[in-house]
């Protein structure tokens, strides 16, 4: 688990700007808002990977290691028009994919319920009483 200050300089080294020498703490605090609405944005599509939004720039971060480079590559394809460089291909290509793959992996999915007007079918017997899908062959007219 990185700091978040360590992400920051990750995505800024990911498009091209060296983090220790060029960015200034405005810069830095800058990235920490987006990185901050990044963590909210996908904390509103169900994605929770457990991001520290309250705590400061310089403590940790609460992304496990596994999904750092999702925060990293997603972070450097949003700030980088703020400095004017442009995002390579392939750093968009792995934003794409590693936020694709937290999705697919951390999305909590809704749970559904059966729908009533359905027939009960033989799986479900043992929590339904006597709601049978297909009738007993007694039942049946016309098959004497």
């Amino acid at each position: 688990m990185s700091t978040k200050r360590k992400l920051i300089e990750r995505a800024a080294a990911s498009f091209g700007l060296s983090a220790a020498f060029d960015m200034s703490p405005e810069e830095a605090q800058e990235g920490l808002a987006l990185l901050n609405m990044l963590a909210a944005e996908w904390e509103g599509m169900g994605i929770s990977v457990g991001y520290d939004a309250d705590a400061g720039i310089s403590a940790e971060s609460g992304v496990p290691a596994a999904n750092e480079h999702a925060f990293v590559s997603n972070l450097a394809t949003r700030w980088a028009s703020q400095f004017g460089k442009t995002v390579p291909a392939e750093l968009r290509a792995a934003a794409a994919m590693s936020s694709n793959a937290l999705y697919v992996t951390l999305a909590k999915r809704p749970q559904m319920n059966r729908n009533p007007a359905l027939p009960v079918g033989t799986g479900s017997r043992a929590s339904v009483i006597d709601r049978q899908y297909f009738p007993e062959s007694d039942d049946i007219e016309g098959l004497d």
